[in-house]
């Protein structure tokens, strides 16, 4: 499967609340790819709305949002970079999807093969991915300053200590 610009490409989905999650959604957009992200909390629904990203809150209104774009029949893309809403990922899923998960998040594939869904572990962030980041901020597409922050709790942002 290929990520692609233009007219029908393939429905991406987002899923998990973290800085990660931030991150991608920005990734794609600069790319050139609508995800739909699924969110539940404020404060992420805002941020999705400042972006125009469309947000699902369960199945129903991710099916919603992938009929408003013309993508409801298309296999999904679905990106889990949060352990904690792995199991969201996986109930998700349906047939043919393909499921990209970090290496640490708990995936029960049972269900998964029996809807032929492919599970694709992502150990870290690849050194290739780290200097496309990298222009990607330099370029201007990629808000770096935004999506950190030192204050630990906030969860839109990845916290950065900084010293004297």
């Amino acid at each position: 499967m290929t990520l692609s610009r233009g007219a029908n490409p393939e429905p991406v989905i987002v899923i998990g609340e973290t800085p990660i999650a931030r991150f991608l959604i920005e990734i794609l957009l600069a790319k050139g790819i609508s995800p739909i992200a699924v969110a539940d909390s404020e404060p992420w629904l805002n941020w999705l709305a400042t972006k125009g990203v469309a947000a699902a809150r369960d199945r129903a209104a991710l099916t919603e949002a992938l009929a408003a774009q013309s993508l409801g029949t298309r296999p999904w893309r679905m990106i889990c970079g949060d352990p904690a809403a792995a199991r969201i990922a996986v109930e998700l899923a349906r047939p043919r999807s393909m499921l990209t998960v970090l290496a640490s998040a708990p995936v029960a594939i049972g269900g998964l093969l029996a809807r032929e869904v492919a599970i694709v572990g992502v150990a870290g962030a690849h050194p290739d991915l780290v200097v496309e980041a990298a222009a990607m901020c330099v370029k201007g597409e990629i808000d770096l300053i935004r999506g950190t922050s030192e204050n630990a709790s906030d969860p839109l942002r990845t916290h950065v200590r900084t010293s004297h």
